[in-house]
């Protein structure tokens, strides 16, 4: 069922509130846009399923009340994206959440499986996903669009129940349930410039020019938001690279680089100025410093303390079925060998792994190699 209706609307949202469970999961368009534009929001229980059609100016006060009931489990797959939606149109992010992708990990699954093949694996049910990138901002929307769109959201409700009954076999709701909801801790999934600087972090060396990278990056993160368009609209990330070590002083060289054809002379200019700004900026330079400081602390930091804690979180991880990663990551048993703050020894990770680490660390557990494999005792 669509809805369109703000009565039906807050009928069904009522309805929906009585639940201890219900899926959900969003339709929307990016590809040319820097704000996702939100489309359906589609809702399954035990008893119905429905989507809300997010494009008709409702009133949408039912269901914003209905994803922020703390008491109501919400199911989701690959949340964050989702989750960003709903933050941009509600200006909430949901509570008690469940994601099947992050759960699937705690299965032995690895590499963010998909909605498919999980349906595929738990429920034996192919799902198509053909209509997956069709135009969600058309109305009216086709028959086949909603079919498809709902029945995701049914899916998704009886796969809840597979899972949830596996991952309390193996006492790990809880620890899957945490994971899930970690994404709450992000800052309003706003990516700081300094995540983005990581991808140039190679092929930018000078840190005056990592420092014009970074000027530029945080002038098209602006510029990006105010055409609403992607970033790689405003400038490629091969182009910015190109702009750091040619540093263009004239429009008709800046020309040669190809540029989102709304930006005007101004902000030409703009870059242009960037690219020759030579001022010192304590703060900025700060940042880049930090930034080079944690490179280093990642690449050169690996000492024998390190490489035995890595050899157990593989051994842990063999034993648990849970993929390395999702365990402890490179930066975690860095932070954790050199005792900082590390995720390791945090939440469902420090019965997991962190305090085997610990016990390792401070020499009550050991490591021994027999038959080609590493194995761990005391």
């Amino acid at each position: 069922m669509l809805i369109t209706d703000s009565k039906i609307l807050k009928l069904y949202c009522e309805k929906a509130l009585s639940e201890k469970v219900m899926a959900f999961d969003t339709e929307f368009m990016r590809d040319k846009t820097y704000y996702p534009k939100l489309s359906l929001v589609q809702i399954a229980t035990k008893d119905s399923a429905f989507a809300v059609d997010m494009l008709c100016g409702l009133d949408y006060s039912p269901l914003k009340r209905l994803l922020s009931a703390p008491n109501l489990l919400k199911v989701i797959h690959s949340a964050r994206q989702d989750l960003e939606l709903l933050y941009n149109f509600f200006g909430i992010i949901p509570q008690n959440l469940l994601d099947t992708q992050t759960a699937a990990l705690f299965l032995g699954y690895k590499d963010s499986p998909s909605f498919e093949l999980l349906a595929a694996d738990f429920l034996d049910i192919k799902v198509s996903k053909a209509l997956q990138f069709s135009d969600w901002l058309i109305r009216p929307l086709s028959d086949e669009q909603l079919q498809y769109a709902i029945t995701d959201a049914n899916l998704l409700y009886e796969l809840f129940f597979k899972i949830e009954e596996r991952l309390n076999k193996l006492d790990r709701f809880a620890w899957a349930l945490e994971e899930s909801n970690l994404i709450k801790c992000g800052s309003k999934f706003i990516t700081p410039i300094e995540s983005i600087l990581n991808k140039f972090a190679g092929a930018i060396n000078k840190e005056s020019d990592l420092l014009r990278c970074y000027d530029l990056l945080s002038w098209r993160e602006e510029k990006a938001k105010t055409l609403d368009v992607p970033r790689n609209y405003v400038i490629k990330e091969e182009v910015i690279i190109q702009l750091c070590h040619k540093k263009p002083v004239t429009i008709e060289e800046l020309l040669k680089y190809k540029l989102h054809p709304n930006l005007d002379e101004e902000n030409l200019y703009e870059i242009l100025e960037i690219m020759q700004d030579e001022t010192l900026d304590e703060s900025k330079n700060e940042i880049i410093k930090n930034f080079l400081n944690n490179k280093k602390f990642i690449f050169l930091n690996k000492n024998n303390l390190f490489f035995m804690l890595k050899i157990l979180v593989e051994v842990i991880s063999k034993k648990l079925g849970i993929h390395e990663q999702l365990l402890a990551t490179t930066t975690d048993i860095l932070l954790f060998a050199h005792d900082k703050e590390s995720r390791a020894n945090q939440g469902w990770r420090r019965a997991a792994i962190g305090n085997f680490m610990q016990d390792l660390k401070e020499g009550k557990l050991l490591l021994g190699f027999k038959d080609g494999n590493f194995f761990i005792s005391g």
